[in-house]
C-alpha cells in the first residue's frame, strides 16, 4: 500500500473528501404485490411478509506513526448484514480483511 500522500488525487481534493463522509451502506425491502400476507409460520420466500435487510461495510485504514512505526499501516473491513426474516440470511457481523503493511526501508538493506 503506497503511503496516504502518495496518490494521484490529491488528499485536500473534493473528490477524497465527499469518499470520508459517505455512509456505505445497503438497504432493501421486499413484499409480494400479488398475494396477501400469510401467517409467519407458513412463510416460504423472502416477500411473503413484509421484509426488510440491510448492510453495512466499514472498513478502517489507519496511518501508524502515532505508534513509531514509519511506513506502515493497518487496514481492516467487515460488512454488518441484518434481515428481518432468519431463514433470507444471519444477522452477523464478519471481518472479512485484515491487513498489515510495513514497506521495506532502503537504507536498512545496504
Amino acid at each position: 500500500m503506497p503511503s496516504f500522500s502518495d496518490n494521484i488525487i490529491p488528499v485536500d481534493s473534493n473528490y477524497r473528501q465527499s469518499l470520508l463522509k459517505r455512509d456505505w451502506h445497503c438497504e432493501s425491502s421486499r413484499r409480494s404485490s400479488t398475494d396477501a400476507p400469510v401467517p409467519s409460520y407458513d412463510q416460504v420466500y423472502v416477500g411473503q411478509r413484509p421484509f426488510e435487510g440491510a448492510m453495512a461495510q466499514p472498513i478502517l485504514v489507519s496511518d501508524l506513526r502515532q505508534l513509531h512505526l514509519r511506513n506502515a499501516q493497518l487496514y481492516m473491513g467487515g460488512v454488518w448484514n441484518w434481515v428481518s426474516w432468519n431463514p433470507a440470511g444471519p444477522k452477523s457481523l464478519q471481518m472479512w480483511d485484515l491487513y498489515f503493511y510495513k514497506a521495506f526501508e532502503t537504507s536498512a538493506l545496504r
